[in-house]
């Protein structure tokens, strides 16, 4: 399976996920003292992710977990939020395409969760491209079981909670690569 998770969290969920791999951390992994990862194949990337997913070998990961991003709730900053048109081609470049690709996201922010859903849906357009190969995304509801994929609360989600927000979960199975646009 493809490896580890890029970010600027704390790095709550890292210590339990992902099985090990032979290939080590191209970074290092800074962590308390005294405490150890169960695994060796996740990957820090300590900068903006997107940027990140440009250098990424093709079909090289199995999932991209975006986790409690920032929600830019003003209309004018909506323009950077990490769920983009073209942030998800380099998702889906990066995602694994014959199905097993997936794209998960946490948030608890309303206004970001309904954002993703549309966002992501719109890449499919009405469903097929100019070659008639059909859908790019399919979402998978309910989302696979958090312990899977999420498996920690993380500062950002408790804070959430005591402030009264509830965590909206959202996965979506890659399930091809779309031609690339010329335009």
């Amino acid at each position: 399976e493809g490896g580890g998770g890029e970010g600027t969290g704390g790095g709550d969920g890292k210590k339990k996920i992902d099985p090990p791999s032979p290939a080590p951390p191209p970074h290092p992994i800074l962590l308390p003292p005294g405490e150890v990862l169960p695994y060796d194949n996740l990957r820090i990337y300590p900068g903006d992710g997107t940027k990140l997913l440009r250098s990424v070998p093709p079909s090289s990961l199995s999932s991209i977990l975006i986790t409690f991003p920032d929600p830019f709730p003003k209309r004018l900053h909506r323009r950077w939020r990490v769920i983009q048109d073209e942030t998800l081609q380099l998702m889906e470049n990066a995602l694994t395409s014959d199905g097993t690709g997936r794209l998960y996201v946490a948030t608890d922010s309303p206004e970001f969760a309904e954002w993703s859903e549309v966002t992501v849906g719109g890449r499919n357009g009405d469903g097929r491209d100019g070659e008639g190969t059909g859908p790019v995304w399919e979402r998978i509801d309910p989302p696979p079981d958090r312990e899977g994929w999420l498996p920690v609360v993380s500062r950002y989600e408790a804070k959430g909670w005591e402030e009264g927000r509830t965590t909206k979960l959202r996965c979506w199975r890659l399930l091809r690569r779309p031609p690339r646009s010329t335009t």
